[in-house]
């Protein structure tokens, strides 16, 4: 038995639809708690700052580095290598995307099943418009050349202003998908890349430097290897206008080095995950002297700068400055 709590996560969270819950699942009885012994919390929030007796694991789920002066072991997207402690996990392999993969994975295979499908362009499918401005100007740009359909809230262009409901099947009718991260970081793939694979498009990518490690380069178009934007949409042109080029990209494989196939991460993920479940001492952060004063002087910021709380202003300046 484990006594394991979820903090700091998006609204309507579900822990028990977590990757790390369910690859424990198959090991441990887990009790959902709230005096853990283990904590596993995001960065939508600071709750996590209240717990300190507890070994405590961060889940990045957005472009957000770890602070191993504050967790003791971490998952995220950097490519780090910090003894037992980090593991480098995209959220591309959590069960809300995990479906996508495995046809993405296949999608060299599978295409032929949807080429007579393929009656648009191109698709773009956002909501969020607080990302970087390179995918709008993409759009701009590609949309210039030939009708780029927009299925998501942002720039939506059919009619559907609440965006579409199945966006593997609209992408699936396009022969091209753009797929530009939120931000540009080494390191930082999300979801995107993997559903235009998915769909058996070819995705045209913005984002993660080191985007080739992992992804066949053969099989997408990256936005940074061209000077210009003119030479961009001239290329996709070459490509849209000729069929045995298209097809070539289709042929592809996504994924080329077997070590971050979906199957292979998450067998590495498990003897991650239970090298911390199973030891008696899996404390890593500091938690003496200026270890312990790091931790004490977040807690205290987070209280002082807490928008809801209905301690005194006065208390809180005191407080903050230990008077």
């Amino acid at each position: 038995m484990i006594k394991i709590k979820f903090v700091d996560f998006w609204k309507r969270f579900n822990p028990k639809t977590h990757i790390i819950y369910e690859r424990l699942n198959n090991f441990f009885n887990i009790e959902l708690s709230d005096n853990p012994d283990y904590l596993v919390y995001g960065c939508f929030g600071e709750e996590h700052l209240k717990y300190k007796n507890c070994i405590k694991i961060f889940y990045a789920g957005e472009n957000l580095a770890p602070d191993f002066n504050l967790c003791d072991y971490a998952i995220g997207y950097e490519f780090l290598e910090y003894g037992d402690r980090y593991f480098r996990l995209p959220d591309y392999y959590s069960l809300t995307y995990r479906d996508n993969l495995l046809k993405c994975e296949k999608k060299h295979i599978q295409y032929k099943n949807i080429i007579d499908k393929k009656h648009n362009f191109c698709s773009f499918v956002y909501s969020n418009g607080e990302g970087d401005k390179k995918r709008l100007e993409l759009f701009e740009h590609l949309n210039n050349y030939k009708r780029v359909l927009s299925g998501g809230k942002l720039l939506n262009n059919i009619g559907k202003p609440k965006g579409i409901k199945n966006k593997l099947l609209f992408q699936s009718h396009c022969k091209f998908s753009i797929a530009c991260e939120n931000s540009k970081h080494l390191g930082y793939t999300t979801e995107k890349i993997v559903d235009a694979f998915a769909a058996c498009t070819i995705p045209i990518y913005w984002g993660d430097p080191a985007i080739n490690r992992v992804f066949n380069k053969k099989a997408f178009i990256n936005i940074d290897d061209f000077n210009t934007w003119d030479d961009l949409i001239a290329y996709i042109r070459y490509i849209d206008e000729n069929e045995d080029v298209y097809l070539e990209f289709l042929r592809q494989p996504a994924i080329i080095n077997e070590k971050y196939l979906c199957e292979h991460m998450l067998c590495q993920f498990d003897t991650f995950l239970l090298n911390i479940f199973n030891q008696k001492d899996a404390f890593r952060r500091n938690m003496v002297f200026w270890g312990d004063r790091y931790q004490e002087q977040r807690l205290a910021e987070s209280t002082f700068y807490e928008p809801k709380s209905n301690i005194n202003i006065i208390d809180k300046i005191k407080t903050f400055l230990k008077l």
